[in-house]
């Protein structure tokens, strides 16, 4: 049984979980519940397309929104779900609306897009959301600890380390100019959907304080032996970090 309460209710994740094929089979094939494992997978069909994002992906509707007569027709399915679902008396909840205006619009887009770029153009419509910018926004809050409500200069902070680490991760070496991608090096560069995630460990370790950090040890006046020696490269790396 799922069960979500107070913060947990605002999660996508469960939701994934829920609206799944897996759960569908599972309602057709343990409970009898036919009509509820149909419209599992409608939603589960639709949501595959409309996230798209790794063309060689194990499930054939997110490998890139193209236009294809099955993905299609698994948006105008959703379509017709979101617009006969009602809740209570509202005729439209604001979600619905969202989803409407998203499976609507997609293949406007891919028209337009086919027209400039060729008729081979497919979307990896995962992009097309904002996930990916509150992602960032996300980590720009936990970097520093407890502190989750940055200023201004605090954020540019937190940003430049966190472009040091993307950096640093794809092999960038910082203190060589002549390693810095060009924009279209950045372009073309391949960019997987959970990079951030795979930083998020990397960066709240490195930027956010420890109780070592905070609390000061007796005679911490007193600098231990090597400490206060600089680490080679090190003014030049801040120095880059901070635009000085």
């Amino acid at each position: 049984m799922l069960k979500a309460e107070v913060q947990a209710r605002q999660r996508v994740r469960p939701a994934v979980q829920l609206l799944s094929a897996t759960s569908a089979l599972a309602l057709e094939r343990y409970l009898g519940r036919d009509e509820a494992a149909r419209f599992f997978r409608v939603v589960d069909d639709g949501f595959d397309v409309l996230n798209a994002g790794h063309p060689p992906d194990v499930k054939p509707f997110r490998r890139g929104y193209s236009g294809t007569p099955e993905q299609e027709t698994a948006l105008t399915a959703l379509q017709r779900e979101v617009e006969g679902l009602r809740v209570g008396s509202a005729r439209h909840l604001p979600f619905q609306g969202g989803l409407l205006v998203d499976v609507r619009s997609v293949p406007g887009l891919l028209k337009d897009l086919q027209k400039t770029l060729g008729p081979d153009t497919y979307i990896l419509t995962r992009r097309l959301s904002q996930d990916r910018l509150e992602a960032t926004f996300g980590l720009l809050r936990v970097g520093g600890g407890s502190n989750t409500n940055p200023t201004p200069t605090d954020a540019m902070s937190r940003l430049r380390l966190l472009s040091l680490l993307m950096l640093t991760r794809r092999g960038v070496n910082i203190l060589a100019p002549g390693d810095l991608p060009t924009a279209a090096e950045e372009q073309d560069a391949d960019d997987p959907g959970g990079e951030l995630d795979d930083i998020f460990t990397d960066y709240v370790t490195q930027a956010a304080p420890t109780p070592d950090t905070v609390q000061t040890a007796p005679g911490a006046s007193e600098t231990a032996p090597g400490i206060a020696q600089t680490a080679p490269g090190a003014s030049e790396t801040a120095q880059r970090l901070t635009g000085f």
